[in-house]
Order: C-alpha cells, then structure tokens, then sequence
C-alpha cells in the first residue's frame, strides 16, 4: 500500500471554512479603517486650506474667491459669511452620501 503525504480533502475544505470566517471578519475592519484615513486626510487638508484662507483675509485684505474646487476626486464648496466685520469660512463637502462641513472664523 502506498503511503501519501498529501492532504485530505476534509482538511482542505476545513482550512477553507477557517480561513474564510478569518477574512469575513478582518476585510470589514479594515475597509472602516481605510475609510476613517480618508476622512482625516480629507479634513486636513479641508483645515489647511480654511488658514490659508484665513490668513487672506486677515492679512492682505483680499477676499478669497467663493465657489468650488476638486481634490483628489472630491469637490469641495466654499461659503464665506462676512457678519460685523468678522468672517467666517466653511468648506462642504460629499463623504460616501454623508454632507461634511468645517468651519473657521476670524
């Protein structure tokens, strides 16, 4: 009789099943996690852009343009609101379905 040293078949479909509960629950965790990177990137960037704008306006007395602008894929609004004297700056924009805003004010 010949022996051999392969696998059964039980125990390659059992380390299927094993490895297939493993990447069901670790492929969700990581998408979320991708996901929350891109947020905060995108809200950095959304904060870097508000000083500067800030920075604008406060210092060399120009009005910085409303309107949109694309980056990375996504389009930003720009909304300025001048109330007594103070501005205020928000950038809108679209996150899977979901409406962000940031805000700063002078």
């Amino acid at each position: 009789m010949k022996k051999y040293d392969g696998f059964t078949l039980i125990e390659v479909v059992i380390g299927l099943f094993i490895f297939s509960i493993i990447a069901g629950t670790v492929l969700p965790v990581y998408v979320s996690i991708k996901q929350e990177r891109i947020l905060l990137e995108q809200e950095r960037y959304v904060h870097g852009r508000l000083i500067e704008m800030l920075s604008e306006l406060r210092y060399d007395n120009s009005k910085p343009s409303s309107g949109s602008f694309n980056h990375n894929g996504v389009k930003f609004d720009i909304h300025l609101i001048e109330e007594d004297g103070e501005w205020e700056v928000c950038i809108n924009w679209d996150y899977y379905g979901k409406e962000r805003s940031k805000c700063l004010h002078q």
